[in-house]
């Protein structure tokens, strides 16, 4: 979603990874949308004091669809979103989907204490719509609006004000403006529950193996078994299903669905700060992520300055090898990165930091 995530869900968010994709459109089986100046919209007018007045107190429908609807109620009125998202974490689950109407992004949050993998049931808890192309002024909504229960300003620079960002809470919305020709703007707006049911209360104490171990650095002895296709990391190994894992080794810290018009992408972190990534083979959509494949393992080694000389000591001469080259934005930096391959199982990714290579993440796949 866009760089504020307000109210109620905030903190969950930010917790939980979700990420800052843009939308890019809406789903298959999706209403037919105008672009035209003259198309009703159907995302609330705030210049509108009955849409205004249904924002802030949470009643707002779009094409029927609101605060406590369900997944599969969203998806049934606006077809399956490009941009879709879960977070499978201790608390529970978490979501998102986004779409557009007439160059407007919209978008809704699902939450629940449940871990179990199944997305229908899920319930909104926030809408999200982006105001920032519209140049709707405080101003002229102000009335419309009434007093908000609290505000706070952000301010990011004492030299230029334009900068600053103010937040207006209402009884089950949160307002965001910001003013960068130096007048108040809407640029975003959440309507919220006042339960976004992810408390803390029904969750219970991990018994993953890996859930919050030290990750450490893979021996000699396990980097020539990747290269020779043996290796085995807690009785883990690519091929097996995401229910088969989990069965073996106990909860993730945290597991990430991600899903486009056609393919489902899940990918679970293990360790203290996820130095240990899973990632699984696309399957459709719908598939169940207890079905998922494991692809690869990806050991992160960017705390380890471990060299790419001591790396090709063990695995010998590479097959494949590509530099790559940026410039640093803000410094203009030329910067340097490796991609490399030993084999068919494993790949590495390096950067260069003065004269010497140090590998960043290994993967076994």
């Amino acid at each position: 979603m866009k760089k504020i995530i307000s109210g109620l869900l905030a903190s969950t968010l930010l917790l939980s990874g979700i990420s800052n994709a843009d939308a890019s459109g809406m789903g298959k089986n999706a209403p037919v949308t105008s672009n035209t100046k003259t198309a009703k919209s159907i995302l609330p007018n705030l210049k509108n004091k009955a849409d205004a007045q249904s924002v802030i107190n949470g009643t707002y429908k779009i094409k029927g669809i609101g605060l406590n609807n369900t997944y599969s109620q969203m998806n049934k009125t606006f077809g399956y979103s490009k941009v879709e998202e879960h977070d499978v974490f201790a608390a529970g689950m978490i979501g998102s989907s986004e779409y557009m109407h007439n160059k407007q992004e919209f978008g809704f949050f699902f939450t629940t204490p449940k871990k179990d993998y199944v997305f229908n049931n899920l319930k909104i808890k926030s809408v999200y719509v982006d105001y920032t192309n519209k140049n709707i002024k405080y101003n002229d909504i102000k009335n419309n609006l009434g007093k908000p229960v609290h505000q706070d300003l952000t301010t990011f620079s004492n030299k230029n004000k334009n900068d600053d960002e103010l937040q207006l809470t209402y009884k089950n919305a949160n307002i965001s403006l910001v003013r960068p020709k130096g007048t108040w703007v809407v640029s975003e707006v959440y309507m919220e529950t006042s339960d976004i049911g992810l408390d803390g209360t029904n969750t219970k104490p991990s018994k993953g193996k890996l859930y919050n171990v030290e990750i450490k650095p893979l021996t000699n002895q396990q980097l020539s078994a990747m290269k020779n296709d043996k290796f085995v990391y807690y009785k883990v190994k690519p091929g097996m299903k995401f229910s088969m894992i989990k069965k073996t080794i106990g909860d993730a810290v945290g597991d990430n669905i991600k899903r486009d018009l056609k393919y489902q992408y899940v990918t679970s972190e293990y360790g203290q700060e996820a130095p240990l990534v899973f990632e699984y083979k696309k399957q459709k959509r719908n598939a169940k992520v207890q079905d998922a494949v494991l692809d690869n393992m990806m050991f992160d080694y960017y705390d380890k300055s471990y060299k790419l000389s001591s790396l090709d000591k063990v695995l010998g001469k590479y097959t494949y090898s590509k530099v790559h080259k940026y410039k640093q934005e803000g410094t203009n930096e030329m910067m340097y990165s490796l991609t490399r391959e030993y084999g068919k199982h494993v790949a590495i990714y390096a950067e260069k930091e003065g004269k010497t290579w140090y590998v960043k993440e290994i993967y076994y796949k």
